[in-house]
This record gives C-alpha cells, sequence and structure tokens, in this order.
C-alpha cells in the first residue's frame, strides 16, 4: 500500500489541479477586511474579552491586534500592569501580569461590564440581588465598615474570583481573575 502511496498522490493532484479554462472564469472574490469590532468586552470570572486569566502577555497583543517586538522592551517583572491603550471604555481596564502570565483584570470606570451587567457606579443592592447565593460580603480593609467587598465566587471554579469594591452604597471598582491575585487589596504592591 505505501509503496503506491506517492502515484495516488500525484493522481489526485493532477486531477484536481485541471486547466483554468476548464474550470470557467474565476468567481473568487477577494475577502475585505474585517470590519472592527465594536462590541463592547465585557468582564467574566476568567476572562476580559477574548484575553483569558492565565495567558500571556502575548496572547493579549494577539487578541489587540498589536504587533509583537521581539527582543524589545524589559524582561517581565515579578508583577506589574499592562494597560490597553486606544480606546476609551479599554482605558478604564488595566491587566495585572505576574510573571509574564495575565492573573487579574481591573476595572474603574462605568463603560466597562462584567457578563451579569454589573457595572461600576452600581447599587451594593443590585449586585447582591445578581449574584444571589454566590456572593460573600466583607467589611472593606480601608473604610472600615462604611465600605465592602462583595466576593463573587461559583462552586465549580474555585481558582476565579469577581471583587467588588464598594463605599457602603456603590460599586465603586471591581477585579476579576485567579486567587490569590485577585485578594490582592494593594495590586502589585
Amino acid at each position: 500500500m505505501y509503496r503506491f502511496a506517492p502515484l495516488l498522490v500525484t493522481i489526485l493532484i493532477v486531477a484536481c489541479s485541471g486547466n483554468q479554462a476548464d474550470r470557467g472564469p474565476d468567481t473568487t472574490v477577494a475577502a475585505s477586511p474585517a470590519a472592527p469590532d465594536t462590541t463592547p468586552w465585557t468582564v467574566s470570572l476568567t476572562a476580559y474579552g477574548p484575553i483569558r486569566m492565565g495567558s500571556g502577555r502575548a496572547a493579549v497583543l494577539d487578541a489587540l491586534g498589536a504587533p509583537q517586538r521581539v527582543g524589545q522592551g524589559s524582561p517581565a517583572e515579578e508583577c506589574e500592569y499592562m494597560g490597553i491603550p486606544d480606546s476609551p471604555s479599554m482605558r478604564a481596564v488595566r491587566l495585572m501580569v505576574v510573571n509574564d502570565t495575565i492573573v487579574r483584570v481591573e476595572v474603574d470606570s462605568l463603560p466597562v461590564a462584567t457578563t451579569w451587567g454589573d457595572r461600576v457606579g452600581d447599587s451594593e443592592s443590585a449586585v447582591l440581588q445578581r449574584h444571589a447565593g454566590h456572593v460573600q460580603v466583607q467589611p472593606h480593609k480601608y473604610t472600615g465598615p462604611k465600605g465592602h467587598y462583595l466576593i463573587v465566587t461559583t462552586p465549580d471554579d474555585t481558582l476565579h474570583r469577581l471583587v467588588f469594591e464598594t463605599d457602603g452604597q456603590r460599586v465603586t471598582t471591581y477585579r476579576a481573575g485567579l486567587r490569590p491575585y485577585v485578594d490582592w487589596v494593594e495590586g502589585c504592591s
């Protein structure tokens, strides 16, 4: 069988190639460049749009269509932040990078929502209602009993969390990502 494989491949190539005149005029249409994606990205426990927690910095650049610079830039720090440029809504988002791995996304502005519809500025009661049965309320480290952390988890995922910070009434910022990084109150500090 294997000694006939080259002959079989040759026959298939000849049969499929044919002459352009035999196939008629070329009716293929060149693909036009895709329109820019204007769909707003949302934050889940595991991702921000196509950027998944646990992926490398290169995956972020790919998702953004940004060029990767080989051999340029500084070596990865143990913990640093990566901003997302060129979009007003994306400026409200920072990605925490630990050892060149995306571990957390932080949102501090209104336009960026979670997949459940939560946003900065939402009331605590709205967040508690949306995530009923999956949210734990803790006092805020710096504002004491006035503010809260609303910590959203799911029983089937112990690696990721969504943490809302509030002033006691409204969401002031939120973050999602891998544990233990999502639990770090001071970020990379």
